[in-house]
């Protein structure tokens, strides 16, 4: 097992020895713990590793560290693996510092140093979780490099994705149109219904889903018409702002009942005005209504589209079902 060392923090690898030490609240000679240290959050991650190392060895390197002040050897909070990287190459990691050691800049750093440490060890896909009135945590975590993929009430999930060509693709749906929380109303917007194999329609989701990989983005006119074939369901919208185009919907209804929003987004010169939340709420009760008895509405978005966007999805009200990691380029 190896420590881990920044500019100002050493991450020190626990022992099952020193570990127990901390569980119990019970310094040992040579131990050095700041004003605070160890608090209830500690104890429980040092716990959760001393149950992982029942049978003789230590999870190392997916284990857990005392952060200790490099100047005066100090231990300031811990950090560490809630289990082994799962088969998709996918781990969460817990933090935490003594109330005397916040607000310093430690638990950026030291989360920091945990991102490079997975890099290193070919980690696809790094998680963490926090309390939804934490946001001093959750802005640790952005500053990290983590991007939000969920919120419900258990709080914010956040998840960076390490491997190259990794990203993460996040399904959510909208469950009743009750649950829709418009944004605000913008005068002149509607939408009006086009052929999928028209040349609108084609240069529309070229100049929108070009920028973020769109497979649509890169058909040729012949193969929108196949596609309609093998796809005859799907339907197309352009969304327009006192007649102007201004962006697409696609929509798409499945045998459960369901709806799919198979692409969304505004035309690159609209991007910035204060649409998208309006665009977006037309845009789900078009979907909501392009067939009887709808279900839900869902969509999916990755970690390569806007960085608006999955924003967006969760403020109108919809809620993650489920998040994977997949190899980069988009589908819409």
């Amino acid at each position: 097992m190896n420590d881990l060392q920044t500019e100002r923090l050493l991450l020190h690898a626990f022992t099952p020895e020193s570990a127990a030490r901390v569980e119990a609240g019970e310094p040992g000679d040579g131990d050095h713990w700041t004003d605070g240290y160890p608090g209830p959050g500690e104890q429980r991650a040092t716990r959760n590793f001393l149950n992982r190392c029942q049978g003789g060895t230590t999870p190392h390197p997916f284990g857990n560290y005392e952060i200790r002040d490099r100047e005066d050897g100090a231990a300031l909070g811990g950090i560490g693996f809630h289990g082994a990287p799962d088969a998709a190459g996918s781990v969460m990691i817990g933090y935490g510092l003594a109330e005397s050691a916040r607000g310093l800049g430690y638990a950026t750093e030291a989360v920091r140093a945990i991102v490079e440490h997975c890099r290193a060890q070919g980690v696809v896909t790094l998680r963490a979780d926090t309390d939804p009135d934490n946001h001093a945590s959750q802005n640790v975590l952005r500053k990290a490099g983590f991007e939000l993929v969920r919120e419900d009430e258990d709080g914010p999930q956040f998840e960076i994705a390490l491997a190259d060509g990794a990203k993460i693709v996040t399904y959510l749906e909208l469950a009743s149109l009750d649950a829709l929380r418009p944004g605000a109303e913008v005068a002149g917007l509607a939408v009006r219904e086009v052929d999928g194999a028209s040349a609108e329609n084609r240069e529309a989701r070229e100049r929108i889903g070009g920028p973020y990989g769109w497979s649509s983005a890169r058909r040729t006119e012949e193969q929108w018409r196949q596609s309609l074939v093998e796809r005859p369901g799907r339907r197309f919208w352009t969304i327009t702002r006192d007649g102007e185009a201004v962006g697409t919907v696609e929509t798409e209804p499945h045998p459960d009942g369901s709806v799919e929003i198979g692409a969304f987004g505004l035309l690159p010169e609209h991007v910035g005005q204060g649409l998208g939340a309006a665009a977006l709420t037309l845009a789900l009760r078009t979907a909501w209504a392009t067939r009887e008895n709808t279900t839900r509405v869902v969509l999916d978005t990755c970690t390569e589209d806007h960085p608006n966007a999955l924003r967006n999805y969760l403020a109108r009200g919809m809620t993650v079902y489920k998040t994977e990691t997949g190899n980069k380029g988009a589908s819409a």
